[in-house]
């Protein structure tokens, strides 16, 4: 059984395979980071994540094979103000409107996956973001929302190649 009061887990660079146990969202007092990235892992994003809602710093399921959607749940945690990277996986479908809900994030890696549809401009929410927008590497269409204009404290990557974007570029991305 894992302790609740754990501040920081990281099983990094290993070779753990299938899923990753839907207990860690046990650690609901976890207040730092939860790290699984440059693993195996080849089942879904477990739900309970959105347990997680005292973790502050980081939370990374990068570099693995991870399929299904990324869980709507992980809006929950308004407290994450440092990274969300689920970057370099197999994940499918929309990016969740729910991710508006992480104002304090800094860092959003999303890129090198098969998301799909539009960007919600939910995510223009995110104006605490200070480096890392990536989206790249998926299969996002339509026009980019004028919502993202709103990352004004962005100083690093704005990154959104290889998608299928169309129509205008707006305005307010010229303003960041």
């Amino acid at each position: 059984r894992l302790s609740l009061m754990i501040d920081f887990f990281q099983l990094n660079e290993n070779s753990f395979t299938n899923s990753i146990p839907s207990q860690f969202g046990q650690l609901s007092l976890m207040t730092e980071s939860l790290l699984f990235s440059s693993n195996q892992f080849n089942n879904k994003i477990p739900s309970e994540v959105g347990l997680l809602v005292s973790m502050k710093k980081e939370l990374s399921f990068d570099d693995n094979a991870l399929t299904g959607s990324l869980p709507t749940q992980i809006g929950q945690l308004a407290s994450l103000s440092g990274t969300l990277n689920v970057q370099t996986n197999q994940l499918i479908g929309a990016i969740p409107s729910e991710l508006g809900r992480l104002t304090k994030l800094l860092y959003l890696y999303l890129g090198s996956n098969e998301f799909s549809n539009t960007i919600p401009s939910q995510l223009g929410l995110l104006t605490a973001m200070t480096s890392f927008l990536n989206l790249f590497d998926n299969v996002l269409t339509g026009s980019i929302p004028s919502e993202l204009g709103q990352f004004t404290k962005l100083t690093s990557y704005f990154n959104l190649f290889s998608n299928y974007f169309s129509g205008s570029l707006p305005s307010e991305i010229g303003q960041l």
